[in-house]
């Protein structure tokens, strides 16, 4: 798996990881950040990295820091 698959499917886990513990369908989250449900599916099975501004909006409805979704590698190039 190359590393941007890696990454794609790390941010993905996140981000239904902390949907689920906030007990929200995709539906109820897609409402609640205003995206939509194709979308939403694809960044939590890791087919897309959703853009940052999507990052901000999964993060603000999930009431979490953008950090909390984002890539944690370091990059050093």
């Amino acid at each position: 798996m190359r590393p941007e698959e890696i990454d794609r499917k790390q941010v993905g886990m996140r981000i239904r990881k902390l949907r689920d513990r906030r007990h929200l369908t995709q539906k109820e989250l897609v409402e609640k950040a205003g995206l939509s449900e194709s979308a939403l599916r694809s960044y939590e099975l890791g087919n897309r990295h959703p853009k940052d501004s999507h990052i901000k909006l999964v993060a603000q409805a999930l009431e979490v820091r953008p950090e909390a979704l984002a890539d944690r590698r370091i990059r050093t190039s």
